[in-house]
Formats: structure tokens, sequence, C-alpha cells
């Protein structure tokens, strides 16, 4: 046998070989007794070239088809797999390194790196990251997706965008964490808090433009706790009541409603306040006030004279019977705007402007007491000292003048 049959024999058996290992189907087939022609030979093996891996050192790749183990310079050095398709535009590619024994799984977009799926080894350069897993997007303005579905229309379960921002049930956080979805129509959000007995004890959620901190289980308390700073609560970034701690040498533990600096137990923005002991007290400092004139004497009187004095016990404490006025009876001058309350300092006002004026009144009786006594005894002394004078011409034999005069 020639050469060339030797060589025609071996193309014979090297294309049903491969036939046998392909699972596709080559573009010619070959029977016992036919003319094989070298065009048809050629054919078969382009057919497996373009599907076969190719050794080559210590590399196995196929360029062809863009699958590459270790490097055929498809992207660098580091490269252990590189996998892109045909148009070069995508490939996953699998970095080792052992010098930091970091894994890493990248993803490239039109010639470069789009994200990585990555493993920061224990001799990572970076200490903080190593021996941490990270997902990385290096797309200008890309985010990370985490869906429990797939298709271009789902919306995402949870997000991370290029700002950092962490959405859950919201693909446009509008913060470092939202719960979510602000728009109308969108899905509330809600934060559970377990209590590690099978039960949810709190939730955090929003409902009828309401935030709600609810504590779900009956015996859950809701505490907020500082480790030694104030607490504070704001509205619209203006502080509208304050709890105290004993920092920088405040007053520990004083509630300050409208004021951030309390100096008491409770103290209101008006000045009010409850003292240690536990006594209301009412501002009235002149600082607080003005339109100041004083109480017409008239006013009071007229105003004490309407106050009618009632006993009586409130709904919810029927035991416990009271002394006081009914708001809605007392005069103008001392009520409320909605007459559903009273100020006892207005009352106190009334009473006290009618007292001074009584005891004005005393006073000016008791003068006048004084000055007619004075004026009795003056005149009971000059009548005395008349009778002594009357008793002694008498002893001297004379008429009696108190008989000449019809007086005795």
């Amino acid at each position: 046998m020639n050469d060339y049959g030797k060589i025609l024999i071996a193309a014979i058996s090297l294309t049903t070989a491969a036939t046998t290992a392909h699972a596709g189907t080559v573009p010619n087939s070959f029977t016992s007794g036919t003319t094989i022609y070298a065009s048809e030979v050629n054919d078969n093996f382009t057919y497996l070239e373009d599907r076969c891996l190719d050794l080559t050192g210590n590399d196995l790749y196929y360029t062809a088809g863009n699958i590459g183990i270790g490097s055929d310079d498809f992207s660098s050095n580091d490269n252990v797999l590189y996998v892109k398709n045909t148009a070069g535009h995508a490939g996953v590619v699998l970095d080792s390194h052992a010098t930091d024994h970091s894994t890493y799984i990248g993803f490239r977009d039109n010639g470069s790196y789009a994200g990585w799926l990555s493993y920061y080894g224990a001799d990572y350069p970076n200490s903080e990251v190593a021996n941490n897993m990270a997902i990385v997007n290096e797309k200008d303005g890309g985010g990370i997706y985490f869906n429990t579905e797939h298709g271009p229309s789902i919306d995402p379960d949870m997000l991370i965008t290029s700002d950092g921002y962490v959405g859950i049930g919201t693909d446009s956080p509008e913060s470092l964490l939202q719960v979510g979805d602000s728009a109308d129509g969108g899905t509330p959000g809600v934060i559970s808090i377990a209590s590690g007995d099978g039960r949810s004890s709190g939730q955090i959620y929003q409902s009828n433009n309401q935030l709600y901190i609810e504590a779900t289980n009956d015996s859950a308390s809701l505490t907020l706790k500082t480790n030694g700073g104030h607490m504070v609560f704001m509205e619209s970034g203006v502080e509208k009541m304050r709890l105290n701690s004993s920092y920088n040498d405040e007053c520990d533990g004083c509630l300050g409603i409208g004021t951030a600096s309390p100096d008491y137990p409770l103290h209101m923005a008006s000045g009010a306040y409850v003292t240690d002991g536990g006594v209301w007290t009412d501002a009235s400092s002149r600082e607080f006030k003005e339109n100041i004139f004083d109480l017409s004497s008239e006013a009071a009187r007229e105003a004490l004279a309407q106050l009618s004095p009632k006993t009586f016990n409130y709904k919810n404490e029927q035991d416990d019977p009271k002394v006081g006025f009914i708001a809605e009876e007392v005069p103008e001058l001392v009520a409320t705007p909605n007459r559903k309350g009273l100020s006892p300092m207005d009352i106190v006002a009334v009473v006290t402007k009618v007292v001074q004026d009584q005891q004005k009144t005393i006073q000016n009786q008791a003068a006048e007491i004084q000055t007619l006594k004075t004026l009795l005894q003056q005149s009971l002394a000059g009548f005395a000292a008349l009778r002594s004078r009357v008793d002694h011409l008498e002893m001297t034999n004379q008429t009696p003048l108190l008989q000449q005069a019809g007086l005795k």
C-alpha cells in the first residue's frame, strides 16, 4: 500500500472517530467501496477543528469558539478561564491569584470589565476586606440587583445603586436604606423585628402618611435607649422635645417640650415646669408677657360674683369627690378659649383683687373707728374734768351749778 493509501485510511479512521465523539454530524460520511475526495475529507477536518480544543504547551484553549484555560492573550496573565461570545462583546473570566489566595469571576462587556464576583483571600493587600466576598459593578451608574425571578420587565426584590443606596421593594431608593416604594400605588415598607422565640415583637411601618413604631406582642415593651447622650425628637429639622441625660452636667432625666435646655423634670417652652417635688408652676415672668394692665376692682367683683363653686367628681374617678367650678359656667374674664379647662391663677387673681379691695375698706373703716374712739375718749375725759370742777364748787356751799343749769 502506498503512502497515499495510508493517509486516506488514517483520514477515514479519524473522521469516523471524530464523528462518534462529537454529538453533531460531520458534513460528509463515507461507506466502504465508495470514492473519497480530498475536498470532502478537508471539509470534515475543518468541521472538527472548529469544535475541538487545541493542546499547546500547558495551555488548553479553543480560539475559534472563544474558550481559554490559562492564557492565550484573552485578557491578562492571571486568567484561569476566559469565555466570550463570538462577537467579542461579552465574556466571563475566572481569575485565581496565588499570592493572596483570592479568586474572581469577572464579567466583561465590550472589551472591558463590567463586574466581579470576588473572594478576597487572607493575604489580600487591603486587610479590611480580606476573607470576605464581594459583588462589584464597575459600570458607571450601574447597580446590583437581587431577584427571585428573571426577565427584562422584573422589578428588583433588592437593589444597591451606584451611589450606595439600598432599596428593598423599590428600584429607586432615595436614602442609604429604603424599604418599600414611595411612588403612588407602591408597596409600603414594613420592617419586622424578631424576638427570638418564633414571634415578631416589633414592627416599623408607614400607613396613612404616618410612621409607626409598634411593639406587636402583648408582653413586648417599646424602649428607646441612648448610651449617655440626650434623646431628641425633631420635626422638619426643628427640635420639638428632648429627654436630657447627665451629659455635660445637664439636668439628668429632665424632659423638655419645645426647649432644648430643660432645667426641671418637666419643662415647657412657655417657661412652665414641674418641680422636683411634683408641683406644677406656671410661667409668670414679665419676659413671657405683653399687654400688661391692672385688673379693675369692678371687673374683679363682677367676675367673683358670677363664680359658682360646685362639688363633683370626674367620671373616671367616681370615688374621689372634688370642689371647683364648671368651665362652661365661669365668667368670660376667667374662661379659656374652648371653655374646656380653667387656669387656677386666673381665679386666684380675681379673688386676690377683691380681697385686696376689701382689705382696703376694712383698713379705712378701722381708721375711722379709731378716730371716733379717740374723739369719744377725749369727750369723756373733758366731761369728767367738768364734773370734777362742778363737784368742787358745790362743796364751797354755793348754789349747785348743776341745779341752776337744770342738769341735776
